[in-house]
């Protein structure tokens, strides 16, 4: 009788191991309320029980004891695949979402989109107000220039403008 338990235990191991993996490299036929709740904690996993997969539930101690025997890294090997199953339902999840779907996938999605996004504005700032301060001093140049002609203020006008029309173009991405 003890033999049947730790073969059971045993199987349940393997059979995890190898669901686990089918889900890493196909999620979205592993997209199922079922699974995605088994994958969210270790105890959830080791009481996820499925027929189709020859999977039956144990406790936590149990299915890490059962880990560390059959696992050539034992428990850690299962519950990293765990994790990377549940990344890999997470972005099939965010992938197939529509934008009302509240998912804290899609949330993460959307967080990570929008600190891009920051980042990118904060430099785009930085350089327009860099290109601001260097024009303003410029300006002050050509006004407190008494000595300087209508046509070489107007030339260096024309000068001033080509380059903070350039600069704009680079600093605003623009052509």
């Amino acid at each position: 009788m003890l033999v049947k338990i730790l073969q059971k235990n045993q199987d349940k191991v393997t059979n995890t191991k190898i669901l686990l993996i089918k889900i890493i490299n196909e999620p979205e036929k592993y997209n199922l309320p079922e699974i995605q709740s088994a994958l969210c904690s270790q105890r959830k996993l080791a009481a996820f029980s499925s027929e189709k997969c020859a999977i039956t539930p144990c406790t936590l101690n149990t299915l890490k004891s059962a880990a560390e025997y059959c696992l050539p890294r034992g428990f850690i090997e299962l519950d990293e695949l765990r994790q990377n199953a549940k990344a890999a339902l997470e972005k099939e999840i965010v992938k197939d979402s529509d934008p009302n779907h509240n998912t804290k996938a899609y949330f993460k999605e959307r967080l990570k989109n929008a600190e891009i996004e920051l980042d990118m504005s904060k430099r785009t700032i930085m350089g327009l107000t860099t290109i601001i301060g260097e024009m303003s001093l410029e300006l002050a140049r050509m006004a407190n220039s008494g000595n300087m002609t209508n046509e070489k203020r107007q030339a260096l006008y024309q000068d001033l403008n080509n380059k903070l029309q350039h600069k704009l173009s680079f600093t605003l991405g623009s052509k």
